[in-house]
């Protein structure tokens, strides 16, 4: 005999609340999970996105630091070169305003440099004997005592020049020597010209034996820089290296020079050759 089941009355009468179906917790928990699992995604996402955006700034902002670096050393390099070359440039001018001077000079150049010389020699000659003349001129007419001074200064320095020019031409012309030459033959010739220019005007004294002392200070201005102009520009052609200056054998104004090196005589020695000798 069967009996049917009979629903539970609870107290107040009602009927119980059917209990949850455990298919629908189970959809809901995987919605849930769901959720969760894309918020989490979307976090992650987020997270390399701003990972990526931070190195890519990092990487734009090492560019821009290491972009004016480059800019900078392309910069400092053109800038280098174009120094160089001006200076080339200028260079190549000069030599090429000088070498259309000197042209007549090229076939024998020790020997112009050399009657350039001796020229410079007559005139510094001439000053030394006007400069005694102008001591004795201004100390006969009570002239100033510093020009007095000054004219017995400059007539022993044209002496001393000449003395050590001939020196350096004739038995001692390294690079050295003959580059400091060149630059005191620069500050004499300076010191020329402000003799001209305060003599030439000056009262006292004799002026007819002021006006000779000016105007030769003047004239021996200009043969100092003709003279220093073919030396620079001849310079390669009278050097020796320095071993071989003791051997040095200069000959009078436009001979050649030589080197005895074991009994055989070198003709025309320089710099040329050093690296072979």
């Amino acid at each position: 005999m069967s009996a049917e089941a009979s629903p539970q009355v609870v107290e107040g009468g009602g009927v119980p609340a059917a209990s949850p179906s455990p298919v629908g917790v189970s959809t809901t928990g995987v919605m849930l999970g769901r959720g969760v699992g894309g918020f989490g995604a979307a976090e992650g996402n987020a997270m390399v996105r701003e990972g990526a955006d931070g190195q890519g700034d990092r990487g734009e902002g090492e560019g821009d630091g290491g972009a004016p670096l480059g800019r900078e050393g392309i910069d400092g390099a053109a800038e280098d070169g174009m120094t160089d070359r001006l200076a080339a440039y200028g260079e190549k001018a000069a030599r090429g305003l000088m070498g259309a001077m000197f042209t007549s000079c090229e076939a024998d150049p020790r020997g112009s440099v050399h009657r350039a010389w001796g020229v410079s020699l007559i005139f510094i000659v001439m000053f030394f004997v006007v400069a005694i003349a102008e001591v004795a001129s201004l100390n006969t007419n009570d002239g100033s005592t510093a020009l007095t001074i000054a004219a017995s200064w400059t007539g022993l320095t044209q002496l001393a020049m000449a003395v050590l020019g001939t020196f350096v031409l004739k038995r001692f012309p390294t690079s050295f020597s003959v580059g400091f030459f060149l630059g005191l033959i620069v500050i004499v010739a300076q010191q020329n010209l402000l003799l001209f220019a305060t003599f030439h005007g000056y009262r006292h004294g004799t002026p007819q034996s002021n006006h000779i002392f000016a105007d030769l200070a003047l004239t021996l201005f200009v043969v100092y820089v003709f003279f220093a102009l073919i030396l620079f520009h001849f310079r390669e052609h009278i050097l020796v290296a320095p071993v071989d200056a003791k051997n040095f054998t200069g000959g009078g104004v436009g001979g050649s020079r030589s080197v005895d090196e074991g009994g055989v005589t070198v003709q025309g020695t320089s710099y040329d050759n050093f690296g072979e000798r």
